[in-house]
């Protein structure tokens, strides 16, 4: 992978797109508030996307409630769609 700076300039992510630095940097950031205020763990659906997870995790934030552990991460898709 070519390397990337984040924008603070200090910090590559290593398995993460060029394009994509910010955003992981951002889910890291809200992922450390999240764990903090709720004492859980970030939740680590399948095949959903650490943006999906980031925005899920500062609604929670903004909430006052963690995410539920019955939260359904595949909402978006079509009826019938295998996720």
């Amino acid at each position: 992978m070519p390397e990337a700076e984040s924008p603070k300039g200090s910090v590559t992510y290593e398995g993460v797109r060029p394009d994509e630095q910010a955003a992981f940097a951002r889910y890291l950031e809200v992922a450390a508030d999240y764990v903090t205020r709720f004492g859980r763990p970030v939740p680590e659906p399948a095949m959903v996307s650490f943006q999906a997870v980031t925005r899920q995790m500062e609604k929670a934030l903004k909430r006052g409630k963690p995410i539920s552990h019955n939260h359904d991460w595949w909402s978006h898709l079509p009826p019938g769609a295998h996720a």
